[in-house]
């Protein structure tokens, strides 16, 4: 599909979400990366503006240029900018649990803050939560479940991140939004394609195969000419995430009820 065609489903499919939810607006938790800034600008295409709100929240380890990057494009695109540093909320909770939470846990927490404080503001003025996922994240489960994976609509969700980038293109974003290397900033110095071992171009080949097309790791490896043992680390990531693309599950006693 091409870029155009890209920017006119998902500018479409915000503005149906909006309507049908009767919502004021979409607030977008801005972190000055290129998945939430392409989804800030296409709601600000769909919806103008005025029904747009950035909500900014630094803290450890936030690099301040993207903080920055992100406050300058809110600006530009003149929407609703709400900055809240999130450090005192995340160091109360853990000093209040009785043990030392892992690097792991705290980027967890620190996700989960975030979106705390993201649905308050749309709670209390009737805003969407538009998530700022892609496809290469969802099918990785790269993403911390009832943190940045809780949101109300998800327009890049089938859009992998090769895709992200061809779409922020074509809607002119800045270039150095899309030359920025991606990083999901819960702990110092990560980045998602060291973390993961791969360059997404990588991970979008791998998964297009594996995900899409339901290869196999050796068919995948053989039509690609990638090392199985690259493969055999995302195709484990995609299995082991299952769960967070489900959603929570119940326990069905009954298959039919009177």
């Amino acid at each position: 599909m091409r870029p155009e065609q890209l920017q006119e489903k998902t500018q479409s499919f915000i503005k149906q979400k909006k309507h049908e939810a009767k919502s004021k607006g979409v607030i977008v938790g801005l972190s000055g990366g290129i998945d939430s800034a392409t989804t800030l600008k296409l709601a600000v295409n769909a919806l103008g503006p005025e029904n747009v709100t950035a909500l900014i929240m630094p803290g450890k380890p936030t690099k301040k240029d993207n903080m920055k990057d992100a406050i300058e494009l809110a600006k530009d695109l003149d929407v609703g900018k709400i900055e809240i540093t999130i450090n005192s909320t995340v160091k109360a909770f853990e000093q209040n649990i009785d043990f030392e939470p892992s690097k792991e846990t705290s980027g967890n927490i620190r996700a989960r803050t975030r979106m705390v404080y993201t649905y308050a503001y749309a709670n209390e003025n009737n805003l969407l939560v538009l998530g700022t996922g892609n496809r290469t994240e969802y099918l990785l489960g790269y993403f911390t479940k009832y943190g940045d994976g809780a949101t109300d609509i998800v327009p890049l969700m089938d859009l992998y991140k090769t895709e992200v980038k061809e779409l922020a293109r074509h809607i002119g974003l800045d270039e150095k939004f899309i030359q920025k290397e991606p990083t999901a900033g819960l702990w110092e110095g990560q980045t998602d394609e060291d973390e993961i071992g791969a360059t997404y171009e990588e991970m979008d080949k791998i998964l297009k195969k594996l995900a899409d097309q339901e290869k196999t790791v050796e068919e995948t490896s053989q039509e690609l000419d990638i090392e199985e043992d690259r493969i055999i680390k995302l195709d484990k990531m995609h299995q082991a995430s299952k769960h967070k693309r489900k959603g929570p599950q119940g326990l069905k006693i009954f298959e039919e009820r009177n």
